[in-house]
């Protein structure tokens, strides 16, 4: 079955995971050229089978209300998240051709890291303590390795096919960066402004299920069946009954952060060269000094507070 068949994305935003997709996504629908439904993450090409018809026309059922004169696109980070899921590039291709664009929004490693799993432990999907989780799972660096997550679609569609965002620099200015993904996309700029101040899915804003509704959303039903078909705008209505996490992990210790980094150097340098920039994305000393200064405050703050208690 082909695509000319069906309704099936021009392009795809591929993550990373925790690195502004949410809001990346929504600043993309703003664009009367563009399509995005309400099901952001459908990872329909995460599973070999998409190639069977059935689910190809469930897959293109989520473009149907697309005028002829828009382009389809969605925003599944599991498209990034080797070695979990493998094989998703070359599925792209054959399922949606080699004209694909391919978006991939990368941030500060560490950030990332720690906003993933901020997010895993509210859900008791991860140790509260960050070292913790670090020891037990390696998708948290895994997926920080953005150079080598890229590697496999630059392969397979070419870097003039992949369009890569800074989320540092789309924070900053993200009129002018959602700008530069419109000329990428052969599109225009939009005749309106984003409001920089409204930013979609923070971490440390969410709700926490408990009970039942915690083992609901840890089913693997509810992870590969009923989450992506489940529009977003409905999950952050049903949100709202929830009760909001109380508090976050500490921050990871300067030792912590120093061996990630060391683990991490050479993917930087790649990413680096990838987008061609003539300095580091992301300078080492500056990221350890960061999270130094964080984690030093949190540890005085702690303090403070068992002081007050005594």
């Amino acid at each position: 079955m082909s695509k000319n068949k069906f309704r099936l994305p021009d392009f795809l935003l591929v993550g990373a995971m925790k690195a502004g997709t949410t809001t990346l996504y929504f600043d993309l629908a703003m664009h009367e050229s563009i399509y995005l439904p309400d099901v952001k993450e459908p990872h329909a090409l995460c599973y070999e089978d998409i190639v069977y018809d059935t689910k190809l026309v469930k897959y293109s059922s989520l473009f149907k209300e697309a005028s002829v004169n828009q382009l389809c696109g969605e925003g599944s980070t599991g498209y990034t998240k080797m070695p979990t899921i493998e094989g998703v590039a070359s599925r792209a291709r054959r399922i949606l051709g080699s004209s694909l664009k391919v978006i991939y929004i990368v941030r500060e490693p560490i950030e990332r890291i720690v906003s993933q799993h901020r997010h895993e432990s509210m859900f008791g999907e991860a140790p509260f303590d960050i070292e913790a989780a670090l020891e037990k799972d390696q998708r948290f660096l895994h997926y920080s390795r953005y150079a080598w997550q890229l590697d496999p679609w630059i392969e397979t569609f070419g870097k003039d096919s992949i369009h890569i965002v800074v989320f540092e620099q789309y924070i900053k200015d993200r009129n002018r960066e959602v700008d530069k993904i419109f000329k990428f996309l052969g599109v225009g700029p939009i005749n309106r402004s984003i409001d920089g101040s409204v930013i979609y899915n923070k971490s440390d804003e969410k709700p926490v299920p408990k009970g039942i509704f915690a083992l609901v959303q840890r089913s693997g039903l509810y992870r590969k069946v009923v989450r992506p078909m489940l529009p977003h705008r409905t999950r952050r209505a049903l949100c709202k009954y929830l009760p909001k996490a109380r508090s976050k992990p500490a921050p990871p210790s300067p030792q912590v952060v120093s061996r990630l980094l060391d683990r991490l150097q050479h993917d930087m340098e790649r990413i680096q060269r990838i987008l061609n920039y003539d300095r580091p994305v992301w300078d080492i000393n500056d990221v350890q000094l960061k999270w130094r200064e964080r984690y030093e405050k949190h540890k005085n703050s702690n303090q403070l507070s068992v002081k007050r208690l005594g």
